[in-house]
């Protein structure tokens, strides 16, 4: 019996345990670098420093992706306890909010007036913010960012061959390059972050990094193609990993408020 109990003590750990190994790797990776690679710029990453919708915001994502915004919350929540979850009911609903992390993030991008939005619906200036190269200074630091673009942004190898395809169609491509076993990265309306991507894989040693750009589409197309070097493909190793996982976190028992702010499990 008690050899028994040992070997049931040590199947509940395990089971309980194997999650555990793909969650974020602190240790390699720097967890602000990598939300930023992960931030939504579809719209330019917007802020108002007046209140609003836009006003100490974090993240908003596609309420499809409940998944991946509860992991965010939980990456942050041990040193960022203000941090909150909310569902505003609309397609892009799904919104974290955070004082501490939203000036943490600030420190990340150049803030210019909005010519084209200029105030929310509350009448609060808003601000697009460019995120700056020149933050990211170790090679920790860059793998980071370019481990939350590829877990947020990267396109499946048949999403890439068809595009592949689409782009010779349209004579974007270098006509004597292989494109065969290639990475992509897609960031729609996010030029600046794609450029970005470029310029970091090619300081990883990544080869024949090319920024494609189509202003033909709605929304305007970026994408970022390279050959990864052996450290960017232990990072889309490990991309790969934490998005097997994230695909694990349970969203049924997910409740919210009638304000649509998440509730804890205590509520």
């Amino acid at each position: 019996m008690k050899q028994f109990r040992c070997y049931l003590f040590l199947f509940v750990f395990l089971f309980f345990s194997l999650p555990l190994v793909a969650q974020f790797d602190s240790k390699k990776y720097n967890k602000e670098s990598f939300l930023v690679g992960t931030l939504n710029e579809y719209f330019g990453y917007q802020r108002s420093f007046t209140g609003g919708d836009n006003y100490q915001r974090v993240d908003l994502m596609n309420r499809c992706s409940l998944q991946y915004a509860l992991f965010i919350e939980s990456l942050f929540k041990a040193y960022n306890p203000d941090i909150k979850l909310v569902d505003n009911g609309a397609p892009m609903g799904l919104i974290i909010y955070s004082s501490g992390l939203s000036q943490k993030i600030d420190e990340y991008y150049n803030y210019t007036f909005s010519r084209n939005i200029k105030y929310d619906y509350l009448n609060h200036d808003v601000y697009i913010g460019t995120v700056k190269g020149e933050v990211f200074e170790t090679e920790k630091q860059k793998l980071s960012f370019l481990l939350g673009a590829y877990l947020f942004y990267h396109t499946n190898k048949g999403m890439t061959e068809s595009v592949i395809q689409f782009f010779k169609r349209e004579n974007l491509l270098k006509e004597d390059r292989d494109y065969r076993n290639v990475y992509m990265m897609n960031v729609p309306n996010g030029g600046a972050k794609a450029l970005l991507v470029a310029q970091l894989l090619k300081d990883m040693d990544c080869e024949e990094v090319e920024y494609i750009y189509r202003d033909t589409t709605i929304p305007r197309g970026h994408a970022v193609i390279f050959k990864p070097s052996k450290k960017v493909k232990r990072m889309i190793d490990e991309a790969e990993r934490l998005e097997t996982y994230i695909k694990t976190l349970r969203t049924y028992d997910v409740k919210f408020a009638s304000d649509g702010t998440k509730l804890t499990n205590a509520d």
